[in-house]
């Protein structure tokens, strides 16, 4: 009786513990999947593309997961909208290059593949480029629907429909510019006075001589 009471207890201590395991495990992208969605004003969905919550969420991050994959989707405009918020924002968890950076961006991602290219490829491409990821390009109407379409793609890229405006640079690299060429200035005109005072030394030194 003893053994088996051991072995009850052993095996509820066993299942326990995997089930804690189990549950830390998934806390943590539901917990990054809730701070992803709470991110205001950034994603605030303004059209609920006539669906509920869960099911809007689970449409725009397999919609991110394509465009990752492919960089140009069509869609409506509508969507397309909607989806170039949750696009831009990835990019932006991608480039701060952190592991919180990296859960957020995997709580909207949905393959291991996209989520890759993601942290590599695209925070490289738009190290030097301060938002605009992304571009929308009207379509016209569908046929059946005359409903409005549009491509999306992500930009600096090969064969993308127009080319991108060059990124902007920030008003840190500007006011660092900036003192550097005040900086330069500064270092030019020392140098005309150093030669303009030895040029007075000279001729002075000539005139006193002769």
């Amino acid at each position: 009786s003893s053994s088996s009471s051991s072995s009850s207890s052993s095996s509820s201590s066993s299942s326990s513990s995997s089930s804690s395991s189990s549950s830390s495990s998934t806390a943590e992208p539901e917990a990054a999947q809730e701070q992803v969605q709470q991110q205001k004003p950034h994603m605030t969905i303004k059209n609920k593309l006539g669906r509920n919550a869960a099911h809007r969420w689970a449409m725009l991050r397999t919609m991110v997961t394509q465009l990752l994959q492919h960089e140009r989707i069509q869609t409506t405009l509508p969507k397309a909208k909607e989806l170039r918020k949750v696009a831009d924002r990835v990019v932006t968890y991608a480039k701060k290059g952190s592991k919180s950076g990296q859960v957020l961006a995997g709580a909207v991602v949905r393959t291991e593949r996209e989520l890759h290219k993601l942290m590599t490829v695209m925070a490289e491409r738009y190290k030097e480029r301060q938002g605009g990821y992304t571009r929308i390009v009207q379509l016209g109407r569908r046929q059946h629907d005359a409903a409005p379409m549009a491509y999306i793609e992500y930009v600096d890229r090969a064969g993308e429909l127009r080319p991108a405006q060059p990124p902007q640079e920030s008003h840190v690299q500007r006011a660092a510019q900036a003192a550097l060429r005040q900086r330069q200035r500064q270092m030019l005109l020392q140098y005309k006075q150093q030669q303009h005072a030895s040029r007075a030394a000279a001729v002075s030194s000539s005139s006193s001589s002769s």
